[in-house]
């Protein structure tokens, strides 16, 4: 049914919309690994009912479709299908924000609105509201990433809280819209998130019985006092206490925002590549030796967070306790960050940018660009390993030690790095880090990847966000969760045309 499909594709979308060039498509199955699927077709619909006659088309013909926001999940398999014969639904040409209330903080986005045009137009709106921004590049899907639970910064670090109304088009081309938003767009459709009777936005993130066409982002006051938070501990049995005191102030409401938690390796890359000369080729760097090259102090885990405040005495008064709890158990500065340019800096004021993504270059012998970075066209092999773990110093020092040890045990250096998108909660994320040219490289890197996650998940650390290498991490449920997802994909989506994640 596949030419049939393609067939009904190019009637609906035009020749131009709909690509079927082995060459183009072979590209949008590159990756940051190897083993994605070539794509049958791309497909480009200019607005949503384009977009739900595409998914209409796939389920009358059975062909499998793969939805892509932006194609940036870099390290969880980029834009590439999951599953042989299956057309990539590319949605970056749904680029509108449709609504905005300035009172409320709300805005109403496409799928293909990415966090520089977001923060572009609220800058030309006043500059009264901002977005919390994520490590993803500023091009990378605002909706996208908050449906896949990525972590932000900021006082709505937990981004996917912080979407509703959802438009969606289900497996079977159903079209539906949650909360109150069911009923029209009535003053609550965007401003009451829950609606009433059952909350059905929860069966679309991270997951793929429908395909989202448009969401209400909530935005976050500008705060009129804005300081960073620097803390740092000299040996790594420090790092529970600073774990501890990170989740105190967090329970308190001291930090309205995200902590970030990250290893000395982690801070070399973020600024620098790997020693090839000086380690004259030999890998995996090993702690003594990344200290003799880096050549000045190097603190094992370091830690930033902000301080949201309306007016400087609030500030004052926050800063006051933030020293009070964590100035006895780390190294700690705490500065203005309204003007800041570090990434730290930039982060908190909700802006977008690159340096993040530079992490991901460490081992890559091929010249990183100033600017414009593109993991994929550069051929930066990069794993992601991501965790969920309880924000407590035991379990933190645990789990990180844990990483540590099974990746330089690999060969790879353990590339660390953990936000707090709730009080309650850490998320670690480790980044395998790889030269894609290098022979057998590849394979090592996915032996380590998956290591790492059963690893993991032996202490009960089980992954938060899975991606196309790491489908098959989960643990079976021991209760009947798996039978009733099941239901749900049998419901929503009969043809399986979206369903081949493992949770449903």
């Amino acid at each position: 049914m596949t030419g049939a499909a393609i067939a009904a594709w190019r009637q609906r979308l035009g020749d131009p919309r709909v690509v079927t060039d082995p060459a183009r498509c072979a590209r949008a199955a590159r990756g940051t690994y190897e083993g994605s699927p070539v794509p049958i077709a791309l497909l480009f619909p200019e607005d949503a009912e384009q977009a739900r006659a595409c998914v209409v088309i796939a389920n009358t013909h059975s062909t499998p479709m793969h939805p892509v926001s932006r194609g940036c999940d870099w390290g969880l398999g980029g834009g590439a299908p999951w599953r042989e014969g299956a057309a990539v639904l590319d949605l970056r040409g749904l680029d509108r924000i449709t609504r905005f209330d300035d009172v409320l903080g709300v805005v109403t986005v496409e799928p293909g609105v990415t966090f520089e045009a977001l923060a572009a137009f609220l800058r030309a709106e006043g500059g009264r509201w901002m977005l919390n921004v994520t490590g993803a590049p500023p091009r990378a899907s605002v909706l996208a990433n908050a449906l896949r639970r990525g972590d932000g910064a900021g006082p709505y670090a937990d981004r996917w809280q912080h979407l509703g109304a959802l438009d969606v088009v289900t497996g079977d081309g159903r079209r539906l819209r949650t909360g109150f938003a069911r009923f029209g767009d009535g003053p609550l459709a965007s401003s009451h998130r829950a609606g009433v009777g059952p909350w059905l936005d929860g069966l679309f993130h991270q997951s793929d019985l429908g395909v989202v066409l448009a969401g209400v982002v909530h935005l976050a006051p500008r705060p009129a006092a804005l300081r960073l938070v620097r803390a740092s501990v000299p040996d790594p049995a420090g790092l529970p206490h600073l774990v501890d005191a990170l989740r105190t102030l967090r329970l308190e409401g001291t930090l309205r925002g995200s902590a970030a938690l990250w290893n000395d390796y982690r801070a070399v890359s973020a600024g620098a590549r790997y020693p090839w000369a000086f380690t004259r080729g030999h890998t995996p760097l090993d702690r003594e030796t990344l200290r003799a090259w880096w050549g000045r102090p190097l603190p094992p885990w370091s830690a930033a967070s902000g301080l949201f405040a309306p007016t400087e005495a609030v500030a004052d008064a926050l800063e006051a306790r933030v020293r009070e709890v964590l100035g006895g158990v780390c190294a700690l500065e705490v500065d203005d960050a309204r003007e800041d340019p570090s990434p730290a800096g930039l982060f908190l004021r909700g802006e977008p940018h690159e340096e993040s993504l530079r992490s991901v270059y460490w081992r890559a012998r091929a010249p990183c660009p100033p600017r414009d970075l593109d993991p994929e066209r550069d051929g930066c092999g990069v794993y992601w390993a991501c965790a969920a773990l309880p924000f407590t110093g035991e379990h933190a020092l645990r789990a990180f030690t844990l990483a540590e040890e099974v990746t330089l045990a690999r060969g790879f250096e353990p590339m660390l790095a953990a936000v707090s998108p709730t009080e309650r909660a850490l998320h670690l994320v480790a980044l395998v880090l790889f030269e894609r040219r290098e022979p057998g490289a590849e394979a090592r890197a996915k032996r380590c990847h998956d290591a790492l996650l059963e690893a993991l998940s032996a202490r009960g650390y089980l992954p938060f966000r899975l991606g196309s290498a790491s489908r098959d991490a989960l643990p079976p449920s021991r209760d009947d969760a798996d039978a009733v997802l099941a239901s749900l994909r049998a419901a929503l989506d009969p043809r399986g045309v979206l369903s081949v994640q493992p949770w449903t």
